[in-house]
């Protein structure tokens, strides 16, 4: 039972067999389509136009931003009007990245230009701006996006064969959580990868990865496409953001809305019932000065001793777990048993001898 492989280069193509193999190759995941993983969703009638441009002076802000006569500043980022959105980011001085998103359907209209992008720029703010060719040494984005898709993959595994990324979702890039969406199924896949190839993960380990991964995905496109229908045009769209930042005003909303974009609110099932356990560790800083997140750059699960014993509970463990006795100022738990991903397994608030049948199991 292997997978076997053959590796296309510029030197020639050769054959590889593994173990394992991950997908971790893109939104076309070409290792997706080989295996025959379906990958279902919904396409938002969006066209979305990019390029990098140079502004004249006369639509620079006093402060250098984009400001547009007649319309107005347009700040740094995604900006809604009532016939579509502008987006505007400078990274660096004379590199400005302007974009537009309209709520059309989709035609295919010849390769991208800087015309487009003023004609859509003219339709969603009602004025020509004259923008033009980048200066400077690129490569310069120009780019059109016809249509937004919103997918998940069937199944995040097929044998083995794993996805991860984009390759197992795809969704809309605003608020920014695709990278740490695909970070975090890398590490939490990684260690229990690692566990599978060296022999020592238990059964289900390996499966638990979709288990875990899957809900995350699934908030991270409720809460893109949502934000998609937040930045259509229309008044009844406008009067709804304008109900909607009501809402964000209420502490309680703000910290629900928070830990939606954070992925915090979905809890794994790790068998455990302490408030700590199935979420992310939280922040610590300990008496020596180490943050609780430097424990882990080895790799490994770390078992917390806080309780100022030490408890040697995770001797048979050694070869995997990292036993660290620390002190701090407060506490969240007596012990904590953190997994490589930085999600916390077990935690006690009372650590003794009396706690190691509960840890062993």
């Amino acid at each position: 039972d292997r997978v076997e492989l053959q590796i296309t280069t510029a030197n020639g193509p050769y054959d590889l067999s593994a173990d394992y193999l991950v997908g971790a190759d893109g939104g076309r995941s070409f290792v997706r389509k080989t295996v025959g993983i379906d990958f279902p969703g919904h396409t938002s009638p969006t066209v979305a136009r990019l390029a990098h441009v140079h502004l004249p002076d006369c639509v620079r802000g006093a402060d250098g931003g984009f400001d547009v006569p007649g319309v107005g500043p347009i700040p740094f980022g995604h900006n809604r009007f009532d016939r579509g959105m502008v987006i505007f980011a400078e990274f660096e001085a004379g590199r400005t990245m302007l974009g537009t998103m309209e709520f059309e359907t989709p035609g295919d209209d010849g390769p991208m230009s800087l015309a487009d992008l003023r004609a859509s720029l003219r339709r969603v703010l009602g004025t020509d701006v004259p923008i033009e060719e980048p200066r400077g040494p690129g490569p310069h984005a120009l780019r059109r996006i016809d249509g937004q898709n919103t997918r998940m993959a069937r199944t995040y595994r097929h044998g083995r064969v794993l996805l991860l990324g984009d390759a197992a979702h795809v969704h809309s890039p605003l608020g920014g959580p695709g990278l740490n969406l695909g970070l975090q199924d890398t590490v939490n896949l990684g260690w229990k990868l690692a566990g599978q190839v060296l022999g020592w993960a238990p059964d289900g380990l390996l499966d638990s990865y979709e288990s875990e991964r899957r809900p995350v995905g699934e908030r991270v496109m409720l809460h893109s496409m949502a934000q998609i229908a937040l930045t259509a045009p229309g008044p009844e769209v406008g009067a709804l953001r304008t109900l909607f930042a009501e809402l964000l005003s209420l502490d309680e909303v703000a910290a629900h809305m928070a830990a939606l974009l954070a992925g915090t609110d979905v809890v794994y099932d790790v068998g455990d019932d302490h408030p700590l356990s199935g979420r992310p560790v939280p922040p610590l800083t300990l008496a020596d000065g180490r943050r609780v997140e430097e424990l882990l750059h080895g790799g490994r699960p770390v078992l917390l001793d806080l309780s100022g014993g030490p408890v040697d509970v995770a001797g048979n463990w050694s070869d995997r777990v990292d036993t660290v006795c620390a002190a701090a100022d407060e506490p969240p738990a007596a012990a904590l048993l953190i997994r490589p991903d930085g999600c916390v397994a077990w935690a006690a608030d009372d650590f003794g001898p009396q706690c190691v049948p509960a840890l062993h199991a």
